[in-house]
């Protein structure tokens, strides 16, 4: 099989500190007028062959699992970590998607090929970070240039998907770092420019790819993420109503202008997790039926084979038929196959996610042990009626207070989600900032007392009739006992 040999390119890999399992590397040029863009992918299917005993393995989990101190691969050690992983200062075999992007983000002209690539250097966001900051870095002094233009094509890239209408659900993440087997600190990670770099030529390349095979009309698995349903919608306005925030309507547009006007608010990252939690999910199939969240009519996973079978799936598809072997019985073949392996890896990506959302929360729990008695700032998240609501600290550490844990006799209001004192008429909402205690922990649950609010931390909130008539009621009540 003839590969295009791309050796002699400057291609790097930027991930984070702790990978080991590269997928994906970059190369970048400066056009006279844009940019010829290659994103090269690790080319698992050559070494991990259809029904054999790895295959399977894969197959029946679906994808990588990443828990705190533990990773389940997808396929063996050897497979993640060497043979396959694009390490630098090797040749390594590759798939690739070589796109000529203009100064608009169009792209203008695109190849996806069989490659041979050998990284030079293995890169981390935080370092990129720093040198994008313009401060020196040991070792990339000669790739400044290089990582000033990735930025340049990644915002030019960023603009157009948001003029599309793509939304960003971009949260804080937390990561626990571990000490003998044991958490001893949470460390929060934003979204940063280096991350965003890779995110940017990662979706490009994907969408490219989805494109051409869809137009091909070959059998082939793609990424869809349908509109958020009318009772999702409603429940979010609902939500976010006594914040004085809606959303009108289901186009991204209507999306877009609410997440604009909670940027940098207090209630912002707490918003957005329930605002995830009213869209679809977004699911493999054999049908390309569009990507909602990120507005993109043709959307797929060509770009992680290592970590997910989805992609290792579609890079057989693709390999087959650049070697010109994909004949109506092949095409037959993953007509019968693909129906029920992508409804499959849709179920088992979930169960994914599901074990690592259990494995973080149990660390953060853990964590937290050793500062009971302790008073930390934190967020009011959720309201939860009358039981009490839910405290998350700015380590991304969430907490449940009970209704007799607060200062004093308090009613709460369902229409506004929120906690009126009775005595004080001091109210309680989301997006208040207030002084908690660590009360008690119990397995992965963690109980907080709360000691006050942090008066003109959070933001005003517009109070309904509903509040205005019952603390006109309290008024009364005092007037006339």
């Amino acid at each position: 099989m003839d590969r295009l040999n791309l050796t002699n390119l400057t291609i790097v890999t930027i991930d984070g500190e702790d990978a080991k399992d590269l997928d994906d590397a970059i190369s970048l040029e400066k056009l006279h007028d844009g940019f010829r863009l290659g994103v090269h992918i690790a080319d698992v299917a050559h070494y991990v062959t259809e029904n054999s005993p790895l295959d399977e393995r894969a197959k029946e989990l679906g994808t990588s699992t990443y828990l705190t101190n533990e990773v389940i691969p997808m396929l063996d050690e050897k497979h993640s970590n060497d043979l396959c992983s694009l390490k630098p200062g090797i040749d390594k075999l590759t798939l690739s998607c070589i796109m000529e992007v203009d100064n608009k983000g169009e792209v203008t002209n695109y190849d996806i090929i069989h490659t041979i690539i050998n990284s030079k250097k293995k890169m981390t966001y935080e370092a990129v970070d720093l040198v994008l900051k313009g401060e020196k870095v040991y070792g990339y002094k000669n790739y400044t240039e290089l990582l000033f233009t990735m930025k340049e094509l990644a915002a030019i890239l960023g603009k157009r998907r948001y003029v599309r209408g793509a939304l960003d659900f971009a949260i804080p993440e937390a990561k626990i770092i571990m000490k003998r087997g044991k958490p001893v600190d949470i460390e929060v990670k934003n979204k940063t420019v280096a991350t965003n770099i890779i995110e940017e030529f990662m979706l490009l390349a994907n969408e490219v790819v989805a494109e051409h095979f869809f137009w091909l009309e070959l059998p082939f698995v793609y990424r869809n993420h349908s509109k958020p349903k009318a009772e999702k919608l409603k429940s979010l306005n609902e939500f976010i109503k006594p914040l004085g925030y809606s959303v009108r309507g289901k186009h991204g547009k209507s999306y877009q202008v609410f997440l604009d006007k909670i940027k940098d608010k207090n209630e912002e990252n707490l918003i957005k997790p329930i605002l995830l939690r009213t869209m679809s999910r977004a699911e493999y199939s054999e049908k390309a039926l569009g990507h909602f969240g990120l507005a993109a009519k043709y959307y797929t996973h060509f770009t992680s084979p290592i970590r997910r079978y989805p992609d290792l799936l579609i890079h057989r598809i693709i390999k087959e038929y650049l070697a010109g072997t994909l004949i109506e019985s092949r095409v037959e073949h993953y007509n019968n196959i693909l129906p029920e392996l992508t409804l499959n890896c849709s179920v088992l990506e979930r169960k994914a996610e599901e074990l690592e959302r259990a494995d973080l929360k149990e660390k953060k729990a853990v964590y937290m042990q050793d500062f009971i008695g302790n008073r930390f700032i934190g967020t009011i998240s959720f309201a939860f009626g009358k039981k009490g609501l839910f405290v998350q600290l700015d380590n991304t550490v969430e907490g449940f207070v009970p209704i007799n844990k607060f200062p004093g006799e308090y009613i709460y209001i369902r229409e506004s989600y929120l906690y009126i004192n009775k005595t004080t008429k001091q109210t309680l909402s989301l997006g208040d900032r207030v002084v908690i205690e660590v009360l008690k922990i119990f397995d992965d649950k963690i109980d907080f007392r709360l000691i006050k609010k942090v008066e003109g931390a959070s933001r005003k909130v517009k109070k309904s009739k509903n509040v205005k008539r019952y603390q006109n009621n309290i008024r009364k009540q005092k007037s006339h006992p």
